[in-house]
């Protein structure tokens, strides 16, 4: 090789280093050339988390990658910024789809992604019941039935799927008594129950202990007439209770039977973790340590605009205190002191298990609320609100699957959806039943759906993998 030829060989080699190295350092730190822009760009990534594992991850229709079997996680880097199509699916599931844009030097990223069963059995497990009241656990169902007989109530264990007569009619009053159960109230451990009942034209009030075996319904006779009775979550949970009547909040034991007022000029109240929340005529709400605490702890500073002609409820989560009034629904805000109003019309509302949101429904919408700030993606502000979806008929109830995952009924029809409220919203029919009753509650293993339709009392198999 002569001199020249090699010093051009070198000249060329030093050409190609001078071009090569900077485009494989460019590459390296995620630079690429959009051939629509027809510039070099930075580029993005997507990041999702997928139950279940082992999932098929496709971007425009092209399959990238499965999710990891041990977190089912998958990354996609190097991505070109834009709106991808993505797709996630898995054999024997119904696939997720949605559109998400990829930012330049960022991840975007869907961390809560569910993939459904494509078949959601019900099966059918009583028949002949004309109302049914999950427990608190809902491991517990209480279902009412009637026979020739006349009515009566079966206990249903959701683990064992076993229903066993509980009470008949007969156990409240005598044989020629005519009884009939108006409504039913669980305590906090799911073990005791109110029963409010109409013998011979006239209101009582039982209560009976669903462990014991037979069981058998004690008379609260010094409960009778009270506009409003519930347990107490005090020392004794599920044999003492509380009671309001013509504004005067009473303490009720079973064991002593006897009843002390503990207040007077109470419009609502509830107890919560053996505390006692309420709010007295002045539109001040207070706290009760205990049912025979001398003193109340004002939790509010600014008076709520009470009416006598409006019934008033409050409801009280390990975070949060709401009051409804009608149709709209106030938050205690803890910083002002004040009940501030969160929703203007609403039929029902449910608060999500990390007590951070709440769905709410307004005839044919839903509605998720944020109590706290999200900063997960999609990121939302504490008080920020979105519509879900809107139907041309009315939502009955919605529950929450967990904490991105609602189970709701509208019409004749069951669905699941998401509120990840990127484009396109996921919600899909899981099943159709004539005017259905639904009821969900996670519980450890339990997530089944209960239904009662034309008299049959069904649950679905498990929802969550």
């Amino acid at each position: 090789m002569t001199k020249r030829t090699r010093t051009l060989l070198f000249f060329f080699c030093s050409f190609c280093f001078l071009i090569i190295t900077p485009l494989v350092v460019f590459y390296n730190q995620g630079y690429r050339f959009d051939l629509t822009t027809y510039r070099i760009t930075k580029t993005g990534a997507l990041y999702f988390r997928v139950s279940p594992r082992d999932s098929e991850v496709l971007l425009d229709g092209r399959l990238m990658k499965k999710t990891d079997f041990f977190f089912g996680s998958a990354l996609i880097e190097n991505l070109l910024p834009g709106n991808y199509s993505v797709e996630i699916r898995k054999e024997g599931y119904s696939p997720w789809r949605k559109n998400l844009e990829v930012k330049a030097m960022a991840v975007t990223e869907a961390n809560n992604v569910v993939l459904f069963p494509e078949k959601n059995d019900f099966a059918i497990f009583a028949k002949g019941v004309e109302k049914f009241f999950p427990s608190p656990s809902g491991r517990k169902t209480i279902l009412q039935k009637r026979d020739s007989q006349g009515q009566y109530l079966t206990l249903f264990d959701a683990q064992s799927n076993i229903e066993k007569i509980f009470l008949r009619d007969r156990s409240f009053a005598s044989k020629a008594a005519a009884v009939s159960f108006l409504d039913l109230q669980w305590s906090a451990d799911s073990q005791k129950i109110l029963i409010r009942t109409v013998v011979n034209e006239g209101e009582r009030l039982f209560w009976a202990d669903t462990q014991a075996d037979p069981a058998s319904p004690v008379a609260l006779d010094l409960l009778n007439g009270f506009e409003k009775v519930s347990f107490s979550t005090g020392s004794n949970p599920g044999r003492q209770f509380l009671g309001l009547k013509e504004q005067a909040l009473f303490f009720a034991d079973l064991d002593s039977r006897k009843t002390q007022k503990i207040m007077d000029h109470v419009l609502a109240f509830q107890s919560f973790e053996g505390k006692i929340y309420l709010l007295d005529n002045t539109g001040i709400v207070s706290r009760l340590d205990n049912p025979l605490a001398t003193e109340k702890q004002p939790l509010s500073d600014t008076p709520f605009p009470t009416r006598s002609e409006v019934p008033l409820e409050l409801l009280v989560s390990p975070s949060n205190l709401f009051l409804r009034e009608e149709n709209s629904l106030y938050r205690l805000d803890e910083k002002t002191r004040s009940l501030v109003k969160i929703v203007d019309s609403l039929n029902d509302f449910q608060v999500s298990p990390d007590g951070e949101k709440l769905v709410y429904l307004n005839h044919g919408e839903i509605s998720v609320y944020f109590l706290k700030e999200k900063t997960d993606q999609p990121q939302k502000k504490a008080g920020e609100r979105i519509l879900l979806a809107r139907f041309s008929q009315d939502i009955d109830r919605a529950y929450w699957l967990n904490n991105n995952y609602l189970i709701f009924s509208v019409g004749e029809s069951l669905r699941i959806g998401e509120i990840d409220d990127r484009p396109a919203l996921n919600v899909r029919e899981i099943a159709q039943f004539k005017n259905p009753l639904l009821f969900f509650q996670k519980s450890g293993d339990n997530k089944k759906a209960s239904v009662l339709t034309e008299g049959n009392f069904l649950l679905s198999a498990n929802l969550l993998p």
